[in-house]
């Protein structure tokens, strides 16, 4: 394969969930940058956790593609922009497929990833899992009318070294397309789930090791000459060509030093073993470049409970002119004394319950900080860490901030889940009376107070609720907003946190 610049690019994909996309991906990343190609990665939807196994390895960029978080107006521009700044610069882009190839918004294809890799014109890969006595049928058993010009070529996963060859005769003379590698089970590979999905990476000991053993199994398992074929191009979008790559990669380094600094790099176990603690990773400091007369600070609270954002946010908010502070409401003593503003992110705060009730202390300042008019956004983690009680997943109810009324327990099923529409009805911090934004929810846990300060409609099906809390200096809901593509939220809410600043200065 050839490192002359031209691209590798391709859309890790399946015709249905829990296929291995995830372990796919990561070891495709694995493998190439052990080729010596400089890596990025992306993943379709509004996942969080996937993103956090791709920067594992070997401290590779990822970043979201959420064609219906980038709204109605000019979502495939948005959606390009996006693609082309975090791309850049980058010889070789990964992107993980959300759910099935087709599997769009309502059950249609629209907002899937199918409709993504056609809006940036990458080729799918697809993922066959072959586990269990049937691998031949599970890897033929598609209808030839799916599979359609945007997927090139197929990657089979759970497949044996004696059935390889049997299995990529059979799926080639079915369905036409070359059979380019594939992974054997490994156990040692396997992660566990939780209610929201794949436990989050930092909590998987000896991950980077699990996945320098995926890389190297695909590397000996990879038909080179065929992938490189169908996958790696010359052609570059004119844009591309104009941007300067080392600017960009500045930028990049930029970003990935930032993320290390925010995000834990070691599991727990590794870090206890260490002797490293998450205020190494979360300080309660200012930006070192930070200029305190010119800049408001944004305390944004990242740790093991408070771990889903979206990068693209943070660089929405970053251009907008805020220093940005990372903090762990788990471990620290208080929100940055200097922040102008504050960011609760969604995570796990029902994990740790219970060591969130014990910081009273950071309970206290977060308390003061918002019931005091500091400009704060907290989304569905993060609100339900601003409200009175939360259960934790030991069944007991936990104080917790108090900002405002409403306790929080656990339901037996996903509630209001997935994408909607949500219109504010009244003024607030970040929207207008009768201004639309796209946001999702993701949780089993509801609280008795989920607020009534706007309306959500989801799409399809029309079904619709009230829900969220905003304010002149605070939006606070289960809701998860893709700032990104909410420029003038991003600018009421870099105003807010300005004045704050001027008023406390």
């Amino acid at each position: 394969m050839r490192r002359d610049g031209s691209r590798i690019s391709c859309v890790v994909t399946a015709m249905s969930s829990n296929t291995g996309k995830t372990v796919v991906t990561c070891a495709l990343l694995e493998w190439l940058s052990r080729e010596g190609f400089s890596a990025c990665a992306f993943k379709t939807g509004p996942d969080y956790i996937d993103p956090m196994f791709h920067r594992k390895v070997q401290g590779v960029e990822c970043h979201n593609l959420d064609l219906f978080l980038c709204g109605e107006k000019r979502a495939e521009d948005v959606l390009r922009q996006h693609f082309l700044r975090y791309a850049g610069g980058y010889d070789a882009v990964v992107i993980e497929g959300a759910m099935g190839w087709k599997d769009g918004i309502g059950g249609t294809p629209g907002k899937s990833a199918w409709e993504i890799a056609k809006i940036l014109n990458v080729p799918g890969l697809l993922v066959v899992n072959c586990e269990g006595c049937a691998g031949l049928i599970a890897a033929t058993d598609y209808p030839v009318q799916e599979i359609d010009s945007g997927i090139a070529a197929v990657f089979l996963n759970c497949c044996g070294d004696e059935e390889y060859p049997r299995i990529k005769e059979a799926v080639e003379k079915k369905i036409g397309l070359p059979v380019i590698g594939y992974l054997p089970q490994m156990p040692e590979a396997e992660w566990s789930s939780r209610h929201l999905g794949l436990v989050t990476a930092c909590e998987i000991d000896d991950l980077k090791m699990r996945l320098r053993k995926l890389g190297a199994a695909l590397g000996e398992r990879m038909d080179r000459d065929t992938f490189a074929a169908v996958f790696q191009t010359d052609r570059m979008k004119e844009r591309e060509k104009r941007t300067d790559k080392t600017e960009e990669r500045e930028k990049q380094k930029e970003r990935i030093e930032a993320r290390k600094v925010a995000e834990p790099t070691e599991s727990a176990e590794e870090r206890r073993a260490s002797g490293h603690s998450v205020k190494e990773y979360c300080p309660e400091t200012e930006p070192a470049d930070w200029d305190a007369v010119k800049n408001p600070l944004l305390a944004v609270a990242r740790d093991e409970a408070f771990c889903f954002i979206y990068e693209e946010t943070l660089d929405a908010l970053r251009d907008a002119d805020f220093a940005i502070g990372f903090f762990s409401p788990l471990h620290g003593e208080n929100i940055p004394e200097s922040a102008s503003a504050l960011l609760l992110s969604g995570g796990y705060p029902e994990l740790y319950a219970k060591e969130l009730a014990a910081n009273a202390r950071m309970r206290t300042s977060v308390r003061t900080a918002v019931t005091g008019g500091l400009p704060t956004i907290a989304e569905c983690g993060g609100f339900l860490y601003l409200g009175e009680e939360l259960q934790g997943t030991d069944g007991k109810m936990y104080p917790m901030c108090g900002a405002f009324r409403g306790k929080a327990t656990r339901k037996e099923r996903l509630v209001r889940f997935g994408y909607a529409q949500m219109t504010a009805k009244k003024d607030g911090l970040l929207f207008r009376k009768g201004e639309s934004a796209p946001i999702h929810e993701f949780h089993y846990w509801d609280s008795t107070a989920n607020g009534d300060d706007f309306a959500l409609i989801k799409p399809v099906s029309d079904r619709s609720w009230q829900g969220g809390f905003q304010t002149p200096t605070m939006y606070a809901g289960f809701a998860h907003l893709y700032l990104a593509a909410q420029p003038d939220a991003v600018k009421r809410f870099r105003e807010a946190a300005e004045s704050y600043h001027r008023g406390v200065r």
